[in-house]
């Protein structure tokens, strides 16, 4: 099946790592996929026997839509995450081809880590928590500490060219029902569309809310700011409004009443 694949001219490169997409595009930055459109190119046929025979074991509950085919040098690695819910549907598979490498799962919950080791041409099937809660990342390095065949002892792998095929179904409605929201964008997706934006206020709202909250406000505090804001600055009654040398002045009120608070605009003046 890796033959099928020609990973020297790739669709696109992330961080130096050839990428192909098939069915839908993948977007690293959703961790999912924009459902529409798909693209012209699905799935190869040459993959569907693979795939028959893990949802006739039933280890998986349909055939996947979605396939992306990653090719690592040795060093590369992939950042911790869970794939979009939103996304996809539970059941993911990753196929690894070309050579192994350990694959680590943290619980966000407990903090547990466990290291996995996939070894070349394995299928890891990830269902349930594994799929919904739990993150799954390669470390950045070179080589990879495994135990011997007999248990006993530790070795050190050196990494190769490994090629990944991860199969995935594109979840059709827009809801989620797993038990873990920390984890889940569709239910995130969900909060924002009923959190909404802010409702344009029409002249009837507008016009009662002034009426509640702005006119009863002036009205309660209006006869305490007559009895101790009425005297007039002494010069401004002196000067009965006008302003010397001018020929004419128009006061107006900024903000209030009373003579201390007038502000003159608009004088002109004396030819």
């Amino acid at each position: 099946m890796l033959a099928t694949f020609k990973v020297d001219n790739p669709q696109q490169s992330l961080k130096h790592r050839d990428v192909q997409h098939f069915g839908y595009e993948f977007q690293y930055e959703l961790t999912g996929v924009r459902k529409d459109p798909p693209l012209e190119r699905g799935i190869p046929s040459e993959c569907f026997p693979f795939l028959d025979r893990l949802v006739s074991s039933g280890k998986l509950r349909e055939v996947p839509d979605q396939l992306t085919v990653n090719r690592y040098q040795p060093g590369q690695g992939i950042a911790p995450h869970v794939d979009s819910h939103w996304s996809f549907e539970d059941g993911l598979v990753c196929l690894s081809l070309g050579a192994a490498v350990v694959m680590d799962f943290r619980n966000p919950q407990t903090g547990a880590h466990i290291p996995l080791f996939l070894p070349v041409r394995s299928a890891l099937v990830l269902c349930g928590d594994s799929r919904f809660l739990w993150t799954h990342g390669i470390a950045v390095r070179k080589t990879d500490i495994l135990p011997s065949s007999d248990g006993r002892h530790r070795i050190v792998s050196e990494r190769s060219v490994r090629t990944s095929f991860t199969f995935r179904k594109v979840r059709r409605k827009d809801s989620c029902d797993c038990e873990h929201k920390e984890q889940c964008d569709a239910w995130k997706r969900k909060r924002e569309q009923n959190q909404g934006d802010p409702k344009e206020v029409g002249e009837a709202d507008a016009a009662k809310l002034e009426s509640d909250h702005v006119h009863h406000v002036y009205e309660s505090i209006a006869s305490h700011f007559s009895e101790t804001r009425h005297k007039q600055w002494p010069q401004v009654a002196k000067s009965g409004g006008k302003v010397s040398g001018f020929s004419s002045t128009r006061v107006t009120v900024a903000g209030c009443r009373v003579w201390k608070w007038k502000i003159s605009f608009g004088a002109f003046p004396s030819a």
